[in-house]
């Protein structure tokens, strides 16, 4: 609903693009291939699903384990289309598999519950739109949207991206893979953005990581999934607490409580100090600001 900064963030990417010599711009997420075919129509977009059917995949074509049966969801940004929906089954065909269609699909297509921030807005519904989904074949699932993909897999669905299918993985079952999570995500984000920086522009990076080692049990890890509250958020918190001394005590189990406000969210963490590291007990966020 943020129109204003929308269009700002547009037409900055539109002047980086005009600065390049207004070059062709190739997307993998379906999202990005509907943002500017519709909010930047001068520039020429494609996605790489067109275009590697066009130019043929890299490296073998056929796969190497064995061939499957895969029903299609097609992402509900793509839902019109056609080139996208004929590209992402001519390169599941070409790499020897076959292809299922599920009841809504292509134009008919249904939203995998992260269209409009579904999942964050609204959890329950999310997961009522997504198990619907899911149930609607026993077949593994392909997709070419990463989130569709890890809300499928969140959601026990054996689940493949286009990619799993293309460089093949040396045959191995990627449909089990987990879903990176909010923090790994990131995580993963970052560590791709560094490289290209590094190895592609030349530039140095500073990540300012907070040096702190952390234990976080597989309980308290889920709450942080739930609240959005990321690893880095968290060591940060830490890593202020314990180099300003700005942190509480609980005498009764000896858990050290403490904040930490970058921008507009504040981040509390309960947690304790060992031999081993910082282990986290809890955290929770919010975006109240008290002045007095």
């Amino acid at each position: 609903g943020q129109e204003k900064l929308f269009s700002e963030t547009l037409s900055s990417f539109e002047q980086d693009w005009e600065k390049s010599g207004k070059p062709s711009v190739i997307t993998a997420c379906p999202s990005c291939f509907y943002m500017f075919k519709h909010g930047l129509p001068d520039i020429p977009v494609e996605t790489a699903w067109t275009v590697l059917d066009r130019i043929g995949l890299p490296g073998n074509e056929r796969l190497s384990g064995s061939p499957m049966k895969l029903a299609v969801h097609d992402s509900c940004t793509t839902r019109f289309e056609k080139e996208i929906h004929k590209s992402v089954r001519n390169i599941i065909l070409k790499k020897g598999h076959q292809v299922e269609e599920l009841p809504g699909n292509r134009e008919r297509t249904v939203c995998c519950a992260y269209g409009g921030l579904m999942i964050y807005a609204n959890r329950e519904v999310a997961d009522k739109v997504i198990n619907k989904r899911v149930l609607e074949s026993s077949t593994d699932y392909v997709s070419y949207c990463s989130m569709c993909r890890d809300n499928f897999a969140n959601h026990g669905k054996r689940s493949y991206h286009i990619l799993d299918l293309i460089f093949d993985n040396d045959g191995k079952d990627s449909a089990e893979r987990e879903s990176p999570g909010y923090s790994r995500r990131r995580e993963n984000r970052s560590e791709l953005k560094k490289i290209l920086l590094t190895e592609l522009w030349g530039e140095q990076v500073d990540d300012k990581i907070p040096e702190v080692k952390l234990i976080i049990p597989e309980k308290t890890y889920q709450i942080m999934e739930d609240r959005l509250i990321l690893v880095y958020d968290v060591s940060a918190v830490i890593s202020n607490a314990e180099k300003t001394g700005n942190k509480l005590k609980n005498k009764d189990n000896g858990h050290f409580i403490a904040y930490l406000q970058p921008l507009k969210v504040t981040y509390w963490v309960e947690y304790s100090s060992g031999d081993n590291g910082f282990t986290v007990h809890n955290a929770y966020s919010h975006r109240l600001e008290i002045k007095g």
